[in-house]
């Protein structure tokens, strides 16, 4: 297990996110940012959403899969290195609610999926807080 490692609290979020289920949809990370982070701008939170997750991503923390209807997909590596979110939600004023962009991928949303390494991670994160933070936990079948 690595000894120390540096989050910022915009990927602790994206980390903790994950943590209950081990993945969560984007749509519902970008809707629980936008709460935690009430100053950015959808624009800006978006951006930052897909850095930072490019970020714990190249961690090894976790990858993302294509949801489409009931269907899921694993999004593979040559099309990661050009995916932009931004080309792939948008905010909708009206409803003030993220959207899938209507365009060349048909999809309905964005599933990250937490590794091993993820999981690692968030116990290292756990390990070093003073204060109570989410940690993945299997769930026992009953």
């Amino acid at each position: 297990m690595r000894r120390k490692i540096k989050t910022t609290p915009f990927q602790r979020e994206i980390l903790w996110s994950m943590a209950d289920d081990g993945r969560v949809s984007l749509l519902a990370l970008l809707k629980h940012l936008a709460l935690k982070f009430p100053a950015e701008s959808p624009h800006t939170l978006l951006q930052r959403a897909d850095r930072d997750i490019r970020v714990v991503e190249g961690h090894g923390c976790l990858f993302l899969i294509w949801q489409i209807g009931t269907e899921e997909k694993p999004v593979l590596w040559p099309e990661r290195t050009t995916l932009q979110f931004n080309d792939l939600f948008r905010w909708d004023e009206t409803s003030e609610q993220w959207k899938v962009e209507p365009g060349e991928r048909a999809f309905t949303d964005l599933i990250l999926q937490l590794t091993q390494g993820g999981v690692e991670v968030l116990d290292l994160i756990a390990s070093q807080s003073s204060e109570p933070t989410p940690r993945w936990k299997p769930k026992e079948n009953s």
